[in-house]
């Protein structure tokens, strides 16, 4: 055997690792783990959009129950979103005695299965009764106390019952709290009031002292 057929049979018989060939690039990459938001202890979470049931009754008793406007002009601008009304809020706020009904109607739809309503499913028929005969109530003691001048315990007596309007309302902010806790899991309940809540709060709390104070001068001097 030559030198060169050793060599070609060499070549041929080679035992060496043979490298693969290499893998097609893929153009798509996996997924990327699903983020989770990273809580930190001591870390202030933003707070939810839902309100402590004793700052709807204290901003009501400042500011002798016009909140209760803002308060149905923003819940009406929540429901023509979440349920995709065609309603006008500022209107359906300000004439908020003809449109009680409708409003806790569809407050119970949103809310469905997660709130349970005073009542039952007849709760939010009840209450809107009982809102529009007491804010009825109010408007008719007002147009006799201003009719019939001196009568000052007749103020009184339509300052309570315009402030009575709150209790029918109480089940509602509940059940927009309960709405709120559903949509914003895990932000806190905001417990304090705000700058512009404690100046209306300290303006108001003085007016109504103020009108309390001489509604009693009156009584205990007509006694």
């Amino acid at each position: 055997m030559t030198m060169n057929e050793q060599q070609a049979d060499t070549d041929n018989h080679y035992d060496g690792p043979v490298s693969s060939p290499p893998l097609p690039e893929s153009n798509t990459l996996p997924p990327p783990p699903p983020q989770q938001q990273l809580i930190i202890p001591g870390q202030r979470l933003p707070y939810s959009n839902a309100q402590p049931v004793w700052q709807f009754v204290l901003l009501n008793i400042c500011t002798f129950c016009l909140y209760q406007l803002a308060w149905f002009y923003f819940n009406w601008h929540l429901l023509k979103t979440q349920r995709r009304l065609k309603v006008t809020p500022i209107a359906r706020s300000i004439f908020a005695p003809l449109f009680i009904w409708s409003f806790l109607l569809e407050l119970q739809q949103l809310v469905k299965s997660s709130y349970t309503w005073p009542l039952d499913e007849f709760g939010p028929l009840v209450l809107a009764t009982c809102y529009f005969l007491q804010i009825l109530l109010a408007r008719i003691l007002q147009f006799v106390d201003n009719e019939m001048e001196g009568i000052s315990a007749l103020t009184l007596i339509m300052l309570l019952v315009s402030y009575s309007t709150i209790l029918p309302l109480i089940p509602a902010v509940r059940a927009v709290n309960v709405f709120w806790a559903n949509k914003q899991p895990g932000q806190p309940m905001r417990n304090s009031l705000s700058a512009g809540a404690i100046v209306t709060v300290v303006i108001g709390g003085m007016l109504l002292l103020l009108v309390l104070s001489g509604v009693l001068i009156e009584i205990t001097g007509q006694v």
